[in-house]
């Protein structure tokens, strides 16, 4: 099952095994633990666990920054940068609510009626996932919600301005720079709940 608390407890047992041993994890295992991290505190909003997932989201961070910080840069995007960190995004606790019409959907593993195949989603099949694959919907709106329905449906990536980037590294960047994020370096600026919120 893939609920928030037992995520939260492998990160940190990967984190406390990476931190003994920085070179036993790759580049793509620290990419997959922020991933994992960001998906932990992303279920467990509103839960006992949630600040205990938002430190170690911190720790995370901190670990990448200090020991691969080449892993922490800003994507150039056109003239501009864009920040698509898992651990600064999961800061921000805003994610989207689709109102959708389904028309057309089968399953992965035979491809037949979702309501008809023995298929579980979600369990594994010879290695792979059972999973609905929507092959025709009609889709009416998407709203900026608190807590959407689907814990992953959050916030991946956010533009940032060349000038701000720039601004603070003290001057104009070459064309082709790849600017690495500090951001894990200071304090945790905190969580930024909701504009919605109004109590």
């Amino acid at each position: 099952m893939d609920d928030g608390a037992s995520r939260l407890a492998g990160v940190q047992r990967l984190l406390a095994e990476y931190r003994i041993d920085p070179n036993s994890a790759s580049d793509d295992d620290l990419v997959a633990l922020r991933r994992s991290a960001r998906a932990a505190i992303d279920r467990l909003d509103d839960e006992p666990e949630f600040d205990v997932a938002h430190r170690t989201l911190d720790e995370v961070g901190q670990h990448i920054r200090h020991t691969r910080p080449e892993l922490c840069f800003f994507t150039e995007n056109g003239d501009d940068y864009t920040q698509d960190c898992p651990v600064a995004l999961g800061h921000i606790r805003l994610g989207l609510s689709v109102a959708v019409e389904i028309e057309e959907s089968h399953c992965s593993i035979c491809e037949g009626d979702l309501w008809e195949c023995p298929h579980i989603p979600g369990e594994l099949y010879d290695g792979k996932p059972a999973v609905r694959v929507i092959t025709k919907a009609k889709f009416f709106e998407v709203s900026v919600v608190e807590r959407p329905d689907f814990p992953d449906a959050r916030i991946t990536s956010r533009p940032v301005a060349r000038a701000d980037v720039e601004a603070a590294f003290g001057g104009p960047l070459p064309a082709d720079a790849r600017p690495i994020c500090d951001r894990c370096l200071t304090a945790c600026p905190g969580i930024r709940e909701s504009p919605l919120r109004t109590t």
